[in-house]
């Protein structure tokens, strides 16, 4: 038996399966070995922070972090993090060609 729902269900519905996607500049401070996302509001590369990515969602960061803890490393370096992302972007970048291929 199918339960029938009102259109204000629905919406309420689409409203909880819809996510926004907020981009921010993700930093990297190698001192403090922590990262923090900044909204655009502070200058970029100050006070010991040096940006990582200039525009990372939620979603880039989850498979950002994977793959920078995918081995066991004692203390990050900026450059580490920098060819992390550049790895991540050639793999996205090896998928969509494939992708497109078919």
């Amino acid at each position: 038996m199918e339960i029938k729902k009102t259109n204000k269900q629905k919406e309420k519905i689409k409203i909880m399966n819809e996510t926004v996607e907020n981009n921010y500049r993700l930093e990297f401070n190698e001192e403090q070995q922590n990262f923090h996302f900044d909204n655009n509001y502070h200058k970029p590369n100050t006070f010991g922070w040096v940006t990582i990515m200039d525009s990372c969602s939620d979603i880039d960061y989850k498979i950002f972090d994977a793959y920078v803890n995918r081995v066991k490393i004692n203390k990050l370096t900026t450059k580490y993090l920098l060819k992390c992302v550049l790895d991540i972007k050639a793999i996205h970048n090896l998928k969509n060609v494939v992708t497109n291929k078919k």
